[in-house]
């Protein structure tokens, strides 16, 4: 490794990335083996609940993440966080009674 210049590096680099060596297929045997697991679990102890995929058990070694968090962890846009938190204070208010939206304040009804 150490007689390998940073152009040679980033070619082998690019090469695993292409053909993948046994290390990601230990990986992904893993993967499938824990998903198994994790099923026959989920299964024996609770009712329905979504199934595992090998996916959900494969690591990004370099980010340290799940390829199932990676894909989750995309940029919230504004209008996202503003339409979650309407729908937040919309259940709020369902189960205070206030469908309205307005709050009332008990102390004003002298």
């Amino acid at each position: 490794m150490e007689q390998l210049t940073a152009s040679q590096l980033a070619e082998w680099e690019a090469f695993y990335r292409l053909e993948p060596t046994e290390d990601l297929k230990d990986d992904i045997r893993f993967g499938l083996g824990m998903s198994t697991l994790a099923n026959l679990l989920l299964k024996a102890h609770f009712k329905g609940g979504k199934e595992f995929s090998a996916e959900d058990f494969l690591i990004n070694w370099e980010e340290g993440k799940t390829l199932k968090q990676e894909e989750k962890e995309k940029p919230q846009t504004v209008e996202s966080m503003k339409d979650v938190l309407m729908q937040m204070a919309k259940e709020q208010n369902k189960k205070t009674g206030n469908v309205h939206g307005i709050r009332k304040n008990k102390r004003l009804k002298k």
